[in-house]
């Protein structure tokens, strides 16, 4: 009887042929043996659940190398996943960029708010 190791990479060294044919991709290897962690194929490294996803959910062929010739080329990373379900990086830096302006907004607000408060008090003084 196979032990739930065996059977595990069995299972991974499935998804591994899969994926490789998919893509056109000759067969890698595992980064350190470790199999099911982080594969090299191509001069190209990918995590073992992004082979599983973009085999279990059939992925479009190019997808992946869009994916990742987009992440190598940007400061704002997208996982696979995510990526197939439409982020972008472009949305996160709007997304970042929005959140710092309705900061930049309320901070304007809190001061405008404490200057009012500042000049309400010295035309008070100045009555008195």
């Amino acid at each position: 009887m196979k032990t739930l190791a065996e059977k595990y990479e069995k299972i991974v060294k499935k998804y591994e042929k899969k994926f490789c044919r998919k893509h056109g991709f000759e067969l890698g290897y595992w980064i350190g043996g470790d199999v099911g962690e982080m594969y090299e194929t191509a001069d190209m490294y990918f995590k073992f659940h992004e082979m599983k996803y973009d085999i279990d959910t059939e992925q479009p062929e190019n997808y992946l190398l869009e994916w990742y010739e987009n992440d190598l080329l940007q400061t704002k990373k997208v996982n696979y996943k995510s990526y197939c379900l439409g982020l972008r990086p472009a949305h996160i830096i709007e997304a970042e960029r929005k959140a710092s302006l309705e900061k930049s907004q309320k901070d304007l607000y809190k001061v405008t708010e404490i200057f009012n408060s500042a000049m309400e008090n010295e035309v008070n003084k100045a009555k008195q």
